[in-house]
């Protein structure tokens, strides 16, 4: 195996494997970020998400956001004792397996199209995904039904329309729990970004 092909397959395992979670969505409040964090503590945080981003396994994120709750909940916001802090653990392990859930779906969705498209149109409909997922800060409840009406109107031949539409939706089939998965990032009433700009 040359250098090129090994430089190429690492590049890949990062690409799929990146989650792409934003500091600033509902994840902060399953990490104990708030208003009355200390910045040291946010700027600790931000770090870590960037390293969390780059975790090729669903078990190494979740190590690394279990340490981070271990070693720093004194400091946090909403964890008060060890019984909180369990509960923490538990709600982040579960909302960084809806998001691992999440991504490989949409990259699972991606792939299945990519054939059937363009180069440029495709990554046009791949670029309004991932923008969409950034600027609903990770929140599939919102920006999904969205990239998925935007997508399909970006096609202008009818027949592909209808071929793609069929892909999403025979994916969306086999997705058992694109809901519950969802929901896992709706914000509810006063979600205000944990104090991070």
């Amino acid at each position: 195996m040359g250098l090129a092909t090994i430089v190429a397959a690492a590049c890949l395992l990062v690409i799929v494997a990146s989650q792409g979670i934003v500091y600033n969505g509902l994840t902060c409040v399953s990490f104990g970020m708030g208003s009355t964090v200390k910045n040291d503590m946010k700027t600790k945080y931000k770090t870590m998400i960037g390293n969390l981003n780059k975790d090729t396994t669903l078990k190494a994120q979740q190590t690394r956001g279990t340490n981070f709750l271990n070693n720093n909940w004194k400091n946090l916001e909403g964890i008060f004792d060890q019984t909180t802090l369990t509960e923490y653990v538990g709600r982040l392990k579960t909302q960084l397996e809806a998001r691992w859930r999440i991504t490989t779906y949409l990259k699972n969705v991606l792939a299945k199209i990519k054939p059937k498209l363009a180069a440029a149109k495709f990554t046009e409909i791949k670029n309004l995904l991932w923008s969409k997922d950034k600027a609903e800060k990770n929140n599939m409840f919102f920006f999904y039904d969205d990239w998925k009406t935007e997508a399909i109107a970006a096609i202008s031949n009818a027949a592909k329309k209808t071929e793609i539409q069929k892909i999403i939706d025979n994916q969306e089939a086999t997705y058992t729990k694109l809901e519950d998965d969802k929901m896992q990032f709706f914000p509810g009433m006063g979600f205000s970004n944990c104090g991070l700009s």
